[in-house]
């Protein structure tokens, strides 16, 4: 308590000597002023440093909300949703009876080739020098029309695969965005791609399940077919 009460008094002690300063200047005003003790002068304030130009400024950067933190990324097996799935399988199977369809009638041809070229050979000893180049030109040109049958068969083939593919592919484009949609999904990788993930949304199972509703089948269409296959005339000797 006695330490608190010395505290007041000089504080009192001090505005008493600031409020007696004005009155004593105002009465020595007309008397000899008395020297007074040189003013003590204050030390410069130090300089301040420069503000940095807005250009050097670093980016305002904020805490991540809870959206920008988590980035759900979901994994698509799209190999497996082209060859699982129904219409994968409709696609398949039709190709694969093309295919054997154009296979048997190859091998045919290419027996009736076989034949004639021995045909042929047994000929060359009978036949002028002049019959057996006709026959044997004629020849080559029955070969040559059945290599670009080939050619052409393993063409329309694979055109009527990537246009069965590219059928499925838009309908899954179609799935896979109403599933970001629905579960708020950012980025949807094929898992071919995905090196490590700790978490993921998987979605292979839900796709299928919807493109075997949206799309149940497939038409393959070859435009190339065997009836319409270019055949050479050859003037009969």
């Amino acid at each position: 308590m006695t330490r608190s009460l010395t505290i007041f008094s000089g504080a009192a002690a001090l505005l008493a000597v600031f409020a007696l300063v004005p009155a004593a200047v105002a009465a020595g005003a007309g008397t000899q002023a008395t020297p007074a003790a040189p003013a003590t002068t204050l030390a410069p304030l130090a300089p301040l440093a420069p503000l940095a130009p807005l250009g050097t400024l670093g980016p305002v950067t904020t805490a991540p909300t809870a959206t920008q933190a988590v980035m759900p990324i979901a994994v698509l097996d799209m190999p497996r949703v082209l060859h699982a799935s129904e219409a994968g399988h409709s696609a398949d199977e039709q190709l694969a009876a093309l295919r054997a369809k154009y296979q048997a009638e190859i091998a045919k041809s290419e027996a009736a080739l076989r034949a004639e070229n021995d045909e042929l050979e047994r000929q060359r000893s009978i036949l002028s020098a002049q019959a057996f180049e006709k026959k044997r030109q004629a020849f080559q040109i029955k070969l040559q029309d059945t290599q670009r049958l080939v050619q052409s068969r393993n063409t329309s083939m694979e055109q009527a695969m990537r246009t069965a593919q590219g059928e499925i592919l838009n309908s899954v484009l179609k799935i896979v965005t109403g599933i970001m949609r629905e579960h708020h999904i950012e980025l949807v990788i094929d898992r071919s791609q995905m090196v490590a993930s700790v978490s993921n949304i998987e979605i292979t199972q839900e796709v299928l399940q919807k493109l075997n509703k949206m799309t149940p089948s497939v038409k393959v269409i070859v435009k190339d077919q065997p009836d319409q296959a270019p055949k050479t005339k050859t003037k009969k000797n």
